[in-house]
């Protein structure tokens, strides 16, 4: 519902301002999403185009976690990794501690990505980083992981971009802003 809502106010903003809205930018990851699927439930994140928010593609999360006792029961999709070539470069996205375990993190090391986006939620993201150093030192990749406070957490670990500069800024809609500050690129996460 909240990924639906996002979209829909961003085509009102289309239809209403043109291409030129306050919102106006490439690409938008609002998040990651316990949704039910059929009969079984998936964590799932879309990229959305933030001149319309039409979806441009999406990524399921495929390693499980266990919070307070308490194993997160996702059923992924069969669909391996779906990647975005666009005027940016090549984009993926994967879901949190997909990005440093597992098939995912497999596949992902081997691709070669321009741009990595990565909602995540966790205390720490000691893993992220490094392996966010890695995928920059070896193929160029810029991550950008946008991390929500884990419930009941103190303290955690805010989002970062991988060897990029940028500002952050909040709107009412919680969403990051990552601005490039070599060139014009802006992305919302």
């Amino acid at each position: 519902n909240i990924r639906a809502t996002i979209s829909e106010q961003m085509m009102d903003l289309a239809l209403r301002d043109g291409e030129d809205h306050e919102l106006s930018v490439p690409i938008i990851v609002p998040g990651s999403f316990h949704e039910q699927c059929k009969s079984k439930w998936r964590n799932h994140a879309e990229a959305i185009c933030g001149l319309d928010g039409t979806t441009l593609f999406g990524s399921d999360k495929r390693e499980p976690v266990t919070y307070n006792g308490c194993g997160e029961m996702i059923e992924s999709s069969p669909t391996p990794i779906t990647c975005l070539t666009s005027p940016l470069g090549l984009i993926g996205m994967t879901i949190c501690r997909d990005l440093f375990m597992g098939n995912s993190a497999t596949v992902l090391q081997s691709l070669p990505l321009d741009w990595l986006f990565v909602p995540s939620m966790s205390d720490k993201l000691g893993p992220h980083k490094a392996t966010a150093k890695t995928l920059y030192d070896t193929r160029g990749t810029i991550i950008a992981d946008a991390n929500q406070q884990m419930p009941d957490a103190v303290e955690y670990d805010q989002g970062f971009v991988h060897h990029e500069k940028y500002d952050e800024g909040e709107t009412g809609l919680t969403i990051i802003t990552i601005r490039r500050t070599d060139t014009c690129l802006r992305i919302m996460l």
